[in-house]
């Protein structure tokens, strides 16, 4: 049966289409169904036509096409394709994450992935088309990325001379100073220092070792990097980034390990300097995958185009082969042969010995393989075919002849079994027409020399050919896997070459065509064609049902794939002699000034310092064209810099804000649009200011005045004089001087002078607003005037008024006048009067007086300056005022009412007394004034003053006729208070009194005199021997009715006494106490004797009143204390005492009743009596 061509592919792609097959492939393919078709895009314009009107109707070369242009750019998607990247390739990736983290995000984090499997390594990583290196931590070294900058250190000292310093110092930038007092009276003095390494030595004067305190400033170079890439190579077992699991921690985890991907990590920290122009597109160049390899059965990285047709033919998401015959490995490995041949490029002259075919190549997941079949045999010159289950390969050499063949091996005359014969076709295509043709190619490449940035080659142009057809027939042509621009070049001359051997044939063969493979060489001899041994390439491969074996056969020549003599150069000349626009430096030669010349003038004519810093004119034109010059200072004694920003243009920049003295630093540097300079070295300067002295006073004079001297003269004229210095002595040495003033006036009067004081001497200098003293001008001397009399008040009167006596008057119009002084007297006489007041009022009022004190007599007098008195001026006299009875009224009213009447009952008047009392009376919603009587509140009557609370109940009341208070709360004193005349202190006998360490009498005592005797409530902290706690008397002269002594020789603990012997204590209710130490050492709880415990000794549990132990039947109970004695007894109803009181003598166990007796000091008193 016949074999079956499925496919044949050949390598040579251009970007558009040309015109259709320029022969016929002839009715015999037609009718047996065989089918040929490029799989290629260029085999001579033939096959190049077909091939790109295939590629037109798919989409996903589409897709490809436009992946091949964005290689270069980042795509941030999680669902993005993955790549297949084979040989060397430069591509950007698909950022799967990104984040930025930190206190004010200033590092921002990327992973891109570049290809969908394990790479063999990561040759560069660009930044922006600029490759940068990176050390073993990943760190970019490279410019700008890698930062040597000029830092600055401020470190302060605690003690010198010696200091250790944290960096070392960049030379000439180290400053040493020392600052005393603070804010505008701050003031800094430079040191000197010295430094060996990281060691400062510090001198005041380089020589005397400075031992305090201070601070060195200076600057040091230091390298940091502001990127950091990552590899990781997509292996089966890598690990997830343990920094992005730091810095993201839960959000970048452990398993986060993107196997079988290979992707970069990038972290940017922010640096205006590094990143000017925001994040770089990042890309890299890559080895990609690793390929078998079978003429070894090796697999590693290889960049033979050949090993990556197989590998794409094994791929599971392309060729999908689950395996490789034999026979097709043989011919892998024959093109593979080819690729790997050492060729000698020459370019320039210059020979370039490699491969002579090699590839890199990037292929989405999902893009057709048999477009990436065509790219890749493209950038080996060959082509590909798949025909009877069969891969066939060739590589873009030429081969030798496998076979001839003659008219002979011909199966042309085919004989029926009639015996019949026929005649088999012979097709053959002529040559193209001239507008088919090409024979000019513009190469689009990836070329490595130029970064593996997509590029288009120097047209290869052959000038025998342009002049053969007359005009350039030219066609660009993309090959997406080639990136070495002489292959490009050698691949454009093998398809020109081929395309002009376009004969193609087709012709029926004997078996002994049979051994013939597609892509085989054959040498045909046919004398009626004039061919011998001409080669050709067969193409087509096919049985015939009468069992012979028709080949398409196409012309070929050695020549077609012969290497040029020469390549010109492509890509290595500069684009631009213009400086690179990164590399930038700082301002030159710059200067750093102040004083008088660079002084401002301010509008109001005062002058402030001010600092220049001037720099080289700039010349780099990506400066002056945008750029700028900052400037940044500080003063020694602030911890952060100040910005200014001038145009690149400008050669000076002008500083405020320092005064005279300050020490500062000043830095500069440049920038553009895309680039930042390092700062220049640091520059100390101490600020000066106005430097020449101010004018002299002219025309200094001095002359006597009235109690002093006058000192004139005339300023001089400068804007910024701040003052002018009076000075003044006791003789003309000015060394004996002071000064006494200063100012901007023209004169100034020294006062408090006498002539006899004598001669006094004067200076004048003047001073600057920058503190520049001018000279002294002088002396000039003068005596002071003579002290003249003060003049008088007119107009003196003495006017009443309510509670006083209002006294008015002119003064006199004199500048030296002091004060003016009033006199008072109860009568006319000067002499009996008193100075009551003095001062410069026109108008005092003398208050406190009333009419009943009768008529006051005045006085006024005036003293000046010089303490010299006037004559007396008066008397005048009057009689203080009183309200009148329509004034008292409507002080009581009209104050609280509009209408001048009295406020109605129960009216709240409040807000009234709030509205008009002024600030004599402070009143709250809290705290109201009502009219009479009401629910709450302050009521003012005829009758007095009353206090309710909110339920009408009155709290305290003042009696308006009797003066008697009554108050239902506490009355809580914390001063002294007064009653009745006399203080509550203990000192007299009446009244109410209150004494904590009274002798003799008690503290609290309310008597109608002074005799303790007659006293009826005297209470003491405690009493001396005699004194007594607490006493009462109902009347004066036979004792005291309560009576306690706390500590006392004689004194009763508490008596109680009657009159006449009457009893002066009585219980009617029970006496009780819960504590068993009140009553010696009974715990008895009731005194009554009703019940069993009344008198239990607290040594007993039995009932009744027991004998003490030793004790008699007269006395039961006996307590003696202070000399007296007191003893309980019982007894029977007939009075025969009871021996004792036991459990068998008892009240209710005698048929007699039973009493109970006490006697006191030998008389006996009955208590209580009880039946049986």
């Amino acid at each position: 049966m016949p074999v079956f061509i499925s496919a044949i592919g050949y390598a040579l792609t251009a970007k558009v289409a040309v015109s259709s097959l320029a022969y016929a492939i002839g009715a015999f393919l037609v009718d047996y169904a065989a089918t040929i078709w490029a799989g290629g895009m260029l085999l001579g314009s033939a096959a190049m036509s077909q091939s790109q009107a295939r590629k037109a109707q798919r989409k996903q070369r589409e897709a490809y096409n436009a992946s091949q242009v964005d290689r270069m750019h980042n795509v941030v998607t999680t669902i993005g394709q993955r790549d297949l990247v084979m040989g060397r390739v430069r591509k950007a990736g698909t950022v799967f994450a990104r984040a930025s983290t930190g206190a004010t995000k200033e590092k921002f984090c990327l992973a891109i992935a570049l290809a969908g499997h394990e790479i063999d390594g990561v040759e560069t990583v660009y930044f922006n088309d600029q490759a940068v290196t990176l050390d073993g931590s990943g760190n970019v070294t490279s410019e700008p990325y890698m930062l040597t900058r000029k830092g600055t250190a401020i470190e302060p000292f605690a003690a010198g001379p010696t200091v250790t310093l944290g960096h070392t110092p960049v030379a000439d930038t180290i400053s040493a100073t020392y600052t005393t007092g603070t804010g505008q009276d701050a003031v800094t003095t430079q040191l000197q220092v010295s430094v060996v390494g990281t060691t400062a030595t510090i001198t005041t004067d380089g020589s005397t070792p400075y031992t305090g305190d201070g601070s060195i400033t200076y600057q040091y170079e230091d390298q940091v990097s502001k990127a950091q890439v990552r590899i990781y190579l997509g292996t089966a077992d890598q690990t997830a980034d343990a920094d992005l699991q730091a810095l993201f921690p839960g959000d970048w985890t452990a398993d986060h390990r993107a196997r079988g991907v290979a992707y970069l990590v990038c972290e940017f920290d922010y640096d205006e300097t590094a990143f000017p122009s925001g994040l770089p597109s990042v890309s890299a160049l890559i080895r990609g995958a690793k390929l078998y390899d079978p003429r070894d059965a090796s697999t590693a990285f290889s960049e033979n185009p050949a090993l990556m047709v197989r590998h794409l033919l094994t791929h599971p998401s392309f060729g999908k082969r689950t395996s490789i015959t034999a026979a097709e490995d043989a011919r892998i490995a024959a093109a593979a042969n080819a690729c790997d041949i050492s060729t000698g490029y020459v370019v320039s002259g210059v020979t370039d010995t490699r491969e002579l075919f090699t590839a890199g190549y990037v292929l989405p997941y999902g893009a057709p393989a048999k477009d990436a079949l065509d790219d890749l045999c493209q950038a080996m010159g060959g082509m590909w075919a798949y025909a009877g289950g069969q891969f066939y390969l060739r590589a873009g050499v030429h081969t030798a002849s496998v076979m001839t063949l003659t008219e002979a091996d011909l199966a042309v005359v085919r004989r029926g079994s009639d015996g019949s014969e026929q005649q088999s076709p012979i097709v053959i295509g002529a040559h193209k027409a001239r507008a088919d043709k090409v024979n000019v190619i513009t190469p689009r490449i990836w070329d490595g020399a130029q970064g593996y940035k997509q590029v288009a080659l120097t047209p290869l142009a052959p000038a025998a050919l342009i002049a053969r057809d007359g005009a350039w027939l030219a066609q660009e042509v993309d090959m997406p896997a080639v990136t070495y621009s002489p292959q490009a070049l050698h691949v454009a001359g093998i398809i020109i070459r081929d395309d002009r051997d376009s004969l193609r044939v087709t012709l029926p063969f004997k078996l002994r065509a049979y051994p013939i493979e597609l892509f085989d060489t054959v040498a045909l001899t046919l004398a009626r064609y004039g061919w011998s041994a001409k080669e050709f390439i067969v193409l087509g491969y096919t049985w015939t049902h009468d069992g012979s074996i028709q080949l398409t056969l196409k012309e070929t020549a050695a020549a077609i794939y012969q290497l040029d003599a020469a390549f010109d150069p492509q890509g290595y000349a500069a684009n631009t002699n213009l400086p690179s626009p990164w590399d930038i430096d700082p301002p030159a030669n710059i200067a750093v000034t102040s004083g008088t010349a660079d002084l401002l003038r301010q509008g109001d004519g005062t002058i402030v310092p001010r600092v220049k810093v001037a720099w080289d004119a700039i010349t780099d034109q990506s400066l002056l064209f945008g750029g700028q010059v900052e400037v940044r200072y500080r003063l020694a004694t602030e911890a952060g810099w100040h910005t200014v920003s001038v145009p690149a243009a400008e050669t000076y920049v002008y500083l405020l804000g320092a005064k005279e003295g300050d020490v500062g630093y000043c830095q500069l540097r440049t920038r553009n649009s895309i680039a930042v300079s390092d700062w220049s070295l640091q520059i100390t300067h101490q600020v000066a200011g106005k430097s020449d002295a101010p004018g002299d006073v002219t025309s200094l004079a001095a002359t006597g005045i009235e109690h002093g001297i006058r000192i004139s003269g005339i300023l001089p004229s400068d804007p910024d004089l701040a003052y002018a210095e009076v000075w003044m002595g006791p003789d003309s040495n000015i060394a004996n001087a002071s000064r006494i003033t200063w100012g901007l006036a023209s004169s100034y009067d020294q006062l408090g002078l006498a002539a006899s004081d004598g001669t006094k001497y004067f200076w004048v200098r003047c001073v600057d607003t920058s503190g520049n003293l001018g000279d002294f001008v002088g002396p000039v001397s003068a005596v002071a005037g003579i002290t003249a009399t003060p003049g008088s008040v007119t107009g003196l009167s003495a006017t009443a008024i309510i509670g006083g006596i209002r006294v008015s008057g002119t003064l006199p119009a004199e500048d030296d006048l002091a004060y003016v002084e009033l006199w008072m007297g109860t009568t006319n006489v000067l002499g009996a009067a008193s100075r009551i007041t003095w001062g410069l009022a026109s108008s005092y009022d003398q208050l406190g007086l009333l009419p009943t004190d009768g008529a006051r007599y005045f006085w006024a007098r005036c003293v000046n300056t010089s303490g010299t008195a006037g004559a007396y001026v008066g008397p005048v006299s009057a009689t203080a005022g009183q309200a009148s009875s329509a004034q008292i009224a409507a002080l009581a009213w009209n104050k609280v009412t509009d209408s001048g009447g009295r406020p109605a009952d129960y009216a709240d008047v409040t807000s009234s007394i709030l509205a008009s009392s002024g600030t004599s009376i402070v009143m709250s919603n809290a705290n109201l004034f009502k009219s009479s009587s009401g629910v709450g509140g302050v009521f003012i009557g005829a009758g007095g003053l009353t206090g309710k609370n909110s339920s009408g109940t009155s709290t305290f009341t003042i009696d308006g006729s009797t003066g008697n208070a009554t108050l239902s709360g506490n009355l809580a004193v914390t001063g002294s208070a007064i009653i009745n005349g006399s203080n509550f202190d203990g000192s007299v006998y009446q009244a109410l009194r209150v004494n904590t360490l009274r002798a003799t009498a008690g503290g609290v005592e309310a008597g109608t005199s002074a005799a303790r005797g007659s006293g009826g409530i005297a209470l003491g902290g405690y009493a001396s021997a005699g004194g007594d706690g607490v006493f009462g008397s109902t009347t004066g002269g036979s004792g005291y009715g309560v009576e306690g002594v706390a500590v006392a020789a004689s004194g009763a603990g508490v008596l109680a006494y009657g009159s006449g012997g009457a009893y002066g204590l009585s219980v009617s209710g029970p006496m009780y106490t819960d504590n068993t130490t009140v009553v010696g050492n009974l715990n008895a709880k009731y005194f009554d004797g009703n019940v069993a415990t009344a008198f239990a000794a607290a040594t007993h549990n039995h009932t009744g009143v027991y004998l003490p132990a030793g004790g008699t039947a007269a006395s039961a109970v006996q307590i003696s204390n202070s000399g007296h004695t007191y003893t309980f007894s019982g007894g029977s109803a007939s009075g025969a005492a009871t021996a004792t009181f036991s459990s068998a003598n008892k009240p209710g166990t005698s048929t007699a009743n039973i009493w109970l007796a006490m006697v006191i000091d030998g008389t006996t008193y009955d208590i209580a009596a009880w039946p049986r």
